[in-house]
């Protein structure tokens, strides 16, 4: 089996801990190493250990981890490659969906299994604990989201478009969440408080550039 193998080798990607190695055609394959032969082999490790996970989980159609492998690898700056702009059709989505399911229950029962207070330690400070990684990974998610969708650039076209996500998510809200509390770094929020600032912080900075454009007026006469 042949897999085309991009390296990227860009100065940003090597100051954030080495080469990293992706192949496209089975995506979550991916291996960092100080020298590209070591992310590469890496990366062929990451392989084979997702195609048995993806095969136990009932992924069919795909070639055994146990299988000889050809890497045909290419060097790259950036993140984005060729394949990348190919369209994402439904039947890839729905395989897509499913491996992150796949992908996203490995994680959550590596977590399962984890000793008390496992989630808080750290080796050192200068690095993130379990607990922070996931907090990472959730955050993640929301991050990819904005990516599917190009938000205006006009930036009166973007205020419409903010706020019509705030107000699609308020109207959609099941009856079982109106009240419902949720904490973000200490502090607790419900969707009355959410309405509640959202027009609060509007109207502050409202008075704010109101005194502003007003304090420029006067400026210019």
């Amino acid at each position: 089996m042949k897999y085309v193998v991009y390296v990227e080798c860009d100065d940003e990607t090597l100051r954030e801990g080495g080469y990293l190695a992706h192949i496209p055609a089975i995506p979550g394959c991916v291996g960092r190493g100080l020298t590209k032969k070591e992310a590469v082999a890496r990366c062929e490790e990451t392989l084979r250990a997702y195609l048995a996970l993806l095969i136990h989980a009932g992924v069919s159609g795909l070639p055994r981890e146990t299988e000889k492998f050809e890497l045909e690898v290419y060097e790259c700056v950036g993140s984005t490659f060729p394949s990348d702009y190919n369209p994402l059709m439904p039947n890839e989505t729905e395989q897509l969906v499913q491996w992150m399911e796949v992908s996203r229950d490995e994680l959550l029962e590596t977590v399962a299994k984890l000793p008390p207070g496992a989630l808080d330690w750290k080796p050192n400070p200068n690095i993130y604990s379990i607990r922070e990684i996931l907090n990472h990974i959730a955050n993640a998610d929301w991050w990819y989201v904005q990516r599917l969708k190009k938000w205006p650039t006009d930036l009166m076209e973007r205020l419409a478009a903010t706020r019509k996500l705030l107000t699609d998510s308020l109207r959609s809200l099941p009856d079982a969440e109106r009240g419902q509390v949720t904490v973000h770094y200490g502090e607790e929020w419900t969707p009355r408080k959410v309405a509640r600032r959202a027009l609060e912080h509007e109207r502050e900075h409202l008075a704010q550039i109101r005194e502003i454009a007003e304090r420029y007026r006067r400026e210019e006469a």
